[in-house]
């Protein structure tokens, strides 16, 4: 069941191919998880080199979620970071994030059992200046996304992440 407070919005603009969606987690799935760390738990799953990453409500009360900034027609996730590790071990954490002269912080409200989810494309992130600007090289990338808000606020604050998949490029 979808939330009432959840949207879905598909980001037309540029190739950063953030789209975020809401909905009551379903049963055994392809999702990498993490550990849950008070009520919230982070997953990954890898599809050629687009990541679908979610956050879901593992507790038993509702929470608040930093979800994304909205900036400029642009989807921005202050709050993520992805370890890359290509084949040869060498490693590069990639930002999700980008300039900016005005931004929107958006929030989901999530029901136990309910999560959002974020797809990105890092094959377009990694392009990025703030991501030094090297695509990812051809091959397979062990993956790794971490969710940390530290801001205080009526929203989850703490540090999550996801268990590992491998991307492909």
């Amino acid at each position: 069941m979808v939330a009432p407070s959840s949207f879905f919005l598909l980001a037309s603009l540029m190739p950063t191919s953030c789209a975020e969606t809401s909905s009551a987690a379903s049963p055994p799935d392809t999702v990498a998880w993490g550990e849950t760390v008070r009520g919230l738990r982070l997953g990954t799953e890898a599809t050629g080199p687009i990541l679908a990453l979610h956050l879901e409500n593992a507790g038993t009360s509702p929470l608040t979620v930093l979800s994304h900034v909205s900036a400029g027609g642009e989807r921005h996730l202050d709050w993520t970071r992805v370890a890359v590790v290509d084949a040869a071990g060498a490693s590069r954490s990639l930002r999700l994030t980008g300039p900016r002269d005005r931004a929107g912080r958006v929030q989901v409200a999530l029901a136990p059992g309910e999560r959002t989810t974020q797809t990105v494309d890092l094959a377009h992130w990694s392009t990025q200046p703030v991501n030094g600007g090297a695509p990812l090289p051809d091959g397979a990338h062990a993956v790794t996304v971490i969710y940390e808000v530290q801001e205080d606020g009526p929203w989850w604050q703490g540090r999550v992440q996801s268990g590992q998949v491998t991307l492909t490029r």
